[in-house]
């Protein structure tokens, strides 16, 4: 699930720097101090404006503009109605969610620099330079700036984020006004912890279905805090979804799915030939060579089956890419020669 068009919205008024420049202090005010005015439909401004100064040892002299202009940026994201001296209309879920987004954008550069790049691209760059991104982050003193960007733009090629990047520069290969290019950038900026447990058992089991991972490799895959994961595995391993495949240094333990007792709802058989008879197929198309399945008979486990097809599949994503189309060339020359070979 992406962002809401609310956060959209609120991501497109206030800049990244609006986690430095005071704007997170007055959004964590409306979260954590209103509880006294959460029921009230008109709220006087300076009635929210003396609390922003009982919590200041040291109050600056524009303190009142800053926080009139804050309050201007909430109406224009459509988070509340901003008049001469009240607020009312006011969204408090919508308040609420952006602060915890702030705060989590707050904690990594990399999802910084994707809010920067929403922030080019809906205002109608479809070249985005380097240097604008570094100077617009410059007080953030982020200093692998390119390997993050270029870290960006490759994970979310694989999606279908089309760009080029030469080092100085990144070209947007999209119409300007493309919805799902913000997507590609800011969806990340939402925290995943906010997903439901069934969706994180969901995505759990997806990723061990083709391979065997600890929960610790989990947690930092999923980006999600290792308390969840745990919480998610005790009960996979409970309804007997997922078992043990190994045990590695120090004691960590291993879990993959329980092709017995499938969790999506397949026999192991059927699962075994559908993968079978993809990758057959994949290599009949892609490279003209025809498999048999005599080829794979020492892939014995359907894990391994399915994170080769994961593998195909991905490799055909990054093919349709300008970014990635040197490697997904080069891919195919290096499996075609070792197909010739062999």
């Amino acid at each position: 699930m992406g962002v809401s068009n609310y956060t959209l919205m609120a991501l497109k008024v206030f800049p990244p720097i609006s986690l430095i420049d005071g704007n997170l202090e007055f959004m964590e005010m409306m979260r954590y101090d209103t509880k006294q005015f959460r029921s009230d439909p008109i709220i006087e401004k300076n009635d929210l404006l003396e609390i922003i100064k009982n919590k200041k040892s040291k109050i600056p002299r524009d303190i009142k503009r800053q926080f009139f202009e804050f309050l201007e940026k909430l109406d224009t994201a459509l988070f509340l109605k901003d008049s001469d001296d009240d607020v009312s209309e006011i969204n408090w879920k919508r308040i609420d969610n952006f602060c915890k987004l702030m705060r989590y954008s707050e904690r990594s550069n990399e999802r910084k620099i994707r809010w920067e790049l929403y922030q080019q691209y809906v205002q109608g760059n479809q070249t985005i330079q380097l240097k604008d991104i570094k100077s617009n982050l410059e007080s953030f003193k982020i200093k692998n700036i390119e390997k993050l960007v270029q870290k960006i733009l490759r994970d979310e090629s694989k999606s279908g984020l089309d760009t080029d990047f030469d080092g100085k520069k990144i070209t947007i290969n999209h119409y300007i006004g493309e919805k799902i290019v913000s997507h590609y950038f800011v969806d990340a900026l939402e925290e995943p912890s906010r997903r439901s447990r069934g969706e994180l058992e969901e995505s759990i089991l997806e990723l061990i279905d083709e391979g065997s991972y600890s929960n610790q490799e989990i947690a930092k895959m999923l980006d999600v805090d290792d308390t969840m994961v745990s919480k998610s595995m005790n009960k996979l391993k409970e309804n007997d979804k997922i078992i043990l495949s190994s045990f590695g240094q120090r004691g960590t333990r291993y879990f993959t799915t329980n092709c017995d007792n499938c969790p999506f709802g397949t026999t192991k058989e059927s699962c075994k030939k559908e993968a079978q008879s993809f990758i057959i197929r994949s290599f009949h198309d892609d490279y003209g060579i025809d498999l048999s399945l005599d080829d794979l008979v020492e892939v014995d486990s359907n894990q391994a089956l399915l994170k080769i097809k994961r593998i195909i599949m991905n490799a055909k994503k990054e093919k349709s890419t300008k970014m990635e189309k040197n490697l997904g060339t080069n891919l195919d020359k290096f499996l075609v020669g070792l197909l010739r070979i062999h």
